[in-house]
């Protein structure tokens, strides 16, 4: 029996945030898997509220997803995760799964770490594939925090001086950030600057939804000079933490510095909100300079976050013919993912 309910959005987050983990655990991402099609089960493993997604595959195949679960903090989590590694495979054999994926709120280079590497390959858990990280179902091994906890005077001496004259400049150009409700607005944005930059989206369906099972903690921040259009950005707020989810641009955005002032306005609603870490997302590998994300990369560091290099995913194989027509799927087209 949990002691808290599964269906009661207040006491399933508050047991989230007190075990360390992330909106991915949070009962609004939950709403938001269900809404879009997925099954979410939820269940206390070992004391620690657990969701997992499930997404189904063709020719009634599936695979489970257990995003960021099981951080370092707390005593809770110092000791051996042979139970709750153990009820995670017997999950996935309950739901007759091909695989489990399973990422962490640990960073690589930690004693706790290395002891959890030891644990998943005692419980036979395998890396995941070399390029999972460009998959829907993993988060990035390299994420930038900003520390937002000092003053608004702290932040600005900290982060690098161009970062810092680029807001002025938004302002001194007369950009105007402003917080809106419209996707339909953000989503056009996010359309132009994937057909720009050709990045991938999600389906529109995604960014309105997600809207739904947040609402109001996150925020669309839209900047604009008279009245034109220029970038946007969607924060997400869950517990101390701020994320910076989507982001999008026009051209001509970046010669006004409009992204910059949506980010300090992100800061600032963020600590309006109690929030400590603003989680800036992905970023390249240090020194990969030919790396996809390397432009967006250069713009996150001059804000001076601290790089956090998480625990790589691992997957539990219980079907492995299965397993290996899905690692192949690309190179196939057998599965559309």
């Amino acid at each position: 029996m949990m002691s808290y309910s599964s269906e009661n959005k207040e006491t399933w987050n508050q047991a989230v945030v007190n075990h360390g983990a992330d909106f991915l655990q949070s009962f609004q991402w939950s709403e938001f898997q269900k809404s879009i099609g997925q099954k979410v089960i939820k269940q206390e493993i070992a004391g620690v509220p657990v969701q997992i997604i499930k997404y189904p595959l063709p020719l009634k195949q599936s695979y489970l997803y257990a995003p960021h679960v099981f951080s370092a903090k707390g005593k809770a989590q110092s000791k051996k995760l042979e139970k709750e590694l153990q009820e995670l495979k017997i999950i996935c054999k309950q739901e007759k799964s091909i695989f489990l994926r399973v990422d962490f709120l640990r960073e690589q280079e930690t004693e706790s770490a290395a002891e959890m590497r030891q644990e998943l390959k005692e419980a036979k858990f395998k890396s995941a594939p070399a390029n999972y990280y460009f998959s829907a179902i993993s988060q990035p091994p390299f994420a930038a925090h900003l520390d937002i906890g000092g003053s608004e005077e702290q932040i600005l001496s900290n982060m690098r001086y161009n970062t810092r004259r680029s807001i002025r400049l938004a302002k001194e150009r007369g950009v105007a950030v402003e917080q809106l409700e419209n996707i339909k607005s953000f989503f056009n944005l996010l359309t132009q600057t994937s057909q720009r930059k050709n990045v991938g989206l999600h389906p529109r369906e995604h960014y309105f939804k997600l809207k739904q099972a947040f609402g109001e903690d996150l925020v669309l921040l839209m900047a604009y000079n008279k009245k034109q259009l220029l970038a946007g950005a969607m924060i997400l707020f869950f517990g101390e933490q701020a994320t910076y989810l989507h982001a999008g641009s026009l051209p001509g955005s970046q010669n006004q510095e409009a992204p910059y002032l949506i980010l300090w306005q992100a800061i600032l609603e963020a600590k309006k909100r109690g929030c400590k870490i603003l989680d800036l997302g992905a970023v390249a590998p240090e020194g990969s300079q030919n790396h996809p994300w390397q432009s967006i990369t250069t713009f996150k560091m001059g804000w001076r976050p601290k790089i956090v290099n998480y625990l790589s995913a691992y997957d539990w194989v219980n079907k492995p013919f299965w397993y290996k027509m899905y690692c192949l799927r690309k190179k196939f087209s057998i599965f559309n993912l």
